[in-house]
């Protein structure tokens, strides 16, 4: 599994290159799925992480209101 983090942040022609660029790298034959389609990202299993800002200040915050001896 491939993780994408901020990925709101990676503009769309980045993510496109990535595709290009696992396809050439794991998929070098192109070979097609059941559908006889070129599977994206050449079938890999892929995380895109959106996380705002608001949650690591929330993450932050909670952090530093615990007890850490």
């Amino acid at each position: 599994m491939f993780v994408i983090e901020e990925a709101l942040a990676v503009p769309p022609a980045y993510i496109a290159l990535m595709d290009e660029i696992m396809t050439a790298a794991f998929n070098p034959k192109r070979v097609m799925n059941h559908c006889h389609e070129l599977p994206p990202f050449t079938g890999k299993k892929m995380l895109f992480l959106v996380i705002s800002h608001y949650f690591h200040l929330l993450v932050a915050l909670q952090y530093m209101m615990m007890d850490v001896k």
